[in-house]
């Protein structure tokens, strides 16, 4: 076997580049000699993106299709003016079917340019438009209401929300102390209520017998 002929042979081995989707992934190809990015959407698989020596046999650009989770720390106010954080996540992931519109027109940072500060705007809003005792327990109707902002401020954006929790809310030390010192006083008028009842029950028993 001569070495031309050997050499040629592992030319032909190497010269082929092929790229993976991975399952839970969906892929769009991107050919500098074909038109560059094309529209169809991969499945997951192995993929032959052809013979790459000496020249540029492009790539397979990857994109997680399941639901992801990302968590804000949003920095507001309620409608009382009074300053809080609050931990908010939100879930979730691309529209399939429009893959390539998303890569053409956002790109693979969809979340920092698109989701992420409209989730973060959304928030702030319906936050202000609530008192911050609403806001002290976990409240589904606020986070509809964050989840119904933040889908009409992405619509068209090729993205999907879907769902957004309150995970918590963090108040300013001299909102706590005040939270705290009322807890306090109502838990103090109704033991004070309670002895009162049972002392005019026990005035009442002595009475009736």
């Amino acid at each position: 076997m001569s070495r031309v002929y050997i050499a040629c042979l592992l030319c032909w081995w190497t010269g082929c580049a092929y790229a993976t989707v991975n399952p839970g992934h969906r892929g769009l190809r991107f050919d500098p000699h074909a038109g560059g990015l094309h529209a169809r959407v991969l499945q997951p698989g192995i993929y032959n993106l052809g013979w790459c020596v000496l020249r540029d046999c492009g790539r397979i650009d990857d994109f997680d299709v399941t639901y992801s989770t990302h968590r804000e720390l949003v920095h507001t106010v309620s409608s009382e003016g009074l300053s809080m954080d609050v931990h908010v996540a939100v879930i979730y992931r691309p529209v399939i079917s429009e893959l390539y519109d998303l890569a053409n027109e956002i790109g693979p940072s969809y979340y920092e340019e698109v989701i992420g500060p409209e989730f973060r705007s959304s928030s702030r809003g319906v936050f202000a438009r609530h008192s911050y005792q609403e806001l002290m327990v976990k409240n589904e109707k606020i986070e509809d209401e964050i989840e119904a902002e933040v889908r009409r401020r992405t619509g068209g954006k090729h993205v999907e929300v879907g769902s957004i929790t309150i995970e918590g809310v963090d108040y300013a030390p001299e909102i706590a102390n005040a939270v705290r010192q009322k807890l306090v006083s109502e838990q103090d008028a109704l033991r004070q209520k309670a002895a009162i009842e049972a002392e005019a029950l026990r005035k009442r028993t002595q009475i009736e017998t």
